[in-house]
């Protein structure tokens, strides 16, 4: 359905524009100077979704911040490690405020070995970069949309 959707926007109005003004938070502005909407905009499917998801990982480290929880850990030798996405997606607080809906799709999308699992899929080399299809950029490109209105939730 989504899918649909995007490709109704990509024919029947200016893609474009769609892609330069939709909002995104001070935060996550950045990914427009990178050009890695056009990576979207031009098909190179597995180019965007190889920069989207570490960004998107980054943020839910980001939203933890803001919500006052816990984003890296101490790691043993004397250092600190940032903890993985599974701590935003198991986090009480975050699923508070965002609902239990918003972190389910969200474990289906990038986390859940039941689901869709990109981000290790994609951390671990798993996914062929000749073999990323429409539908999985059009997921990831959703999760932008939806992110973009968490800083708002969480604050």
């Amino acid at each position: 359905m989504f899918t649909k959707y995007i490709n109704y926007i990509r024919e029947n109005s200016n893609f474009e524009t769609y892609i330069s003004e939709f909002y995104l938070p001070e935060s996550l502005a950045f990914i427009r100077d990178l050009g890695i909407l056009d990576d979207f905009k031009e098909r190179n499917f597995y180019g965007f979704i190889s920069q989207m998801i570490p960004i998107i990982e980054s943020h839910f480290r980001y939203c933890l911040g803001l919500v006052n929880e816990p984003y890296i850990t101490p790691n043993g030798i004397g250092g600190y490690d940032f903890l993985p996405m599974k701590a935003f997606l198991e986090s009480n607080v975050i699923r508070e405020k965002l609902g239990i809906n918003a972190i389910y799709i969200l474990k289906l999308i990038y986390d859940d070995r039941r689901g869709l699992n990109y981000r290790n899929k994609l951390a671990h080399g798993i996914i062929n970069p000749l073999n990323v299809t429409e539908v999985e950029a059009n997921l990831v490109f959703l999760t932008l949309i939806f992110i973009s209105y968490f800083d708002q939730k969480l604050n």
